[in-house]
């Protein structure tokens, strides 16, 4: 089986690779003091396997014409521009773009866990995210039968592991390949 990614038969961006996780389920039912950090660092896990896609797939589109053709003339005119300069200006601008992408996840992390945020006429907005593990218990032709066996709150207005899990995230699943 090819297991090159992206995928250069279809549309760029239409897929993603399932994240190699740093836990199974079975482990998380298991390590129950842990039992936070490891479903926080599952979703930090997926945030920076779907980085690292966003990466190969900008390489590709840089590299390949035939491919950067399938994304559209307007979408892939800066990808042709950035194929005419030399590598080392390649290279930065891939830095650049997983700096960005680095400094979003950050951003998004530190606004799910930066509490109530005053919205306009007397209200506030706060962020409550949930981890829900399941057990595959079947399949039929209409897809998995599942059954809950864990619920976890990552964050809400008492807790959040998640800012202090960023740097943690970037050191384990943030080395790029491009």
């Amino acid at each position: 089986m090819d297991q090159t990614f992206p995928d250069r038969s279809i549309k760029p961006f239409r897929t993603g690779r399932i994240p190699n996780y740093p836990v199974s389920g079975d482990q998380l039912l298991a390590d129950t003091e842990n039992r936070v950090q490891n479903h926080a660092d599952i979703l930090g896990c997926a945030l920076f396997q779907s980085r690292n896609d966003i990466l190969s797939t900008l390489a590709v589109l840089v590299q390949d014409e035939d491919y950067r053709a399938k994304f559209g003339k307007a979408n892939s005119e800066p990808f042709a521009a950035l194929a005419e300069l030399p590598p080392e200006s390649q290279a930065a601008a891939m830095k650049i773009a997983e700096l960005a992408m680095n400094r979003l996840i950050e951003a998004m992390v530190g606004e799910l866990a930066a509490g109530e945020r005053a919205l306009p006429g007397d209200y506030c907005v706060s962020y409550k995210l949930e981890a829900q593990l399941e057990k595959i218990t079947g399949a039929t032709a209409n897809g998995v039968k599942l059954k809950k066996v864990d619920k976890c709150t990552i964050l809400d207005a008492n807790q959040s592991v998640l800012p202090a899990s960023f740097n943690s995230w970037l050191q384990r699943f943030g080395k790029s390949s491009v």
